[in-house]
């Protein structure tokens, strides 16, 4: 399985627990969410270790798009060491949904150049 069907899979769970509207549940939640945008960052890296400093380093040489997924990685990555509210954990996970939606499109462009 690739890393962004995985990360959709994970994204899809978050999804679900959200909608427990369980404080423990958003925590699992938010773990779900974290390992999405790894996997999603480790696809877009084509490398398996994965910090915000080399992400932030790879993203920021291109478009504002690109720039805006990278400060949002570094917020998700603090987010995990706090204790989010709902709301916030939503945010994060539209925010990473939109990522890996990035991630997939870029593969499916580059599999066209290609052909």
């Amino acid at each position: 399985m690739s890393k962004i069907n995985e990360a959709k899979q994970k994204l899809q769970f978050a999804d679900y627990l959200l909608s427990r509207n369980d404080d423990a549940m958003n925590k699992s939640a938010l773990k779900n969410i974290f390992d999405a945008a790894n996997l999603a960052a480790r696809e877009f890296l084509g490398n398996e270790n994965v910090t915000p400093a080399l992400l932030r380093l790879k993203l920021d040489e291109a478009s504002k798009t690109e720039q805006r997924f990278s400060d949002n990685f570094l917020l998700l990555w603090k987010m995990t060491s706090e204790n989010p509210d709902k709301d916030e954990i939503t945010k994060a996970y539209n925010r990473v949904k939109s990522f890996v939606k990035f991630v997939e499109d870029r593969i499916l462009d580059s599999t066209l150049e290609g052909l």
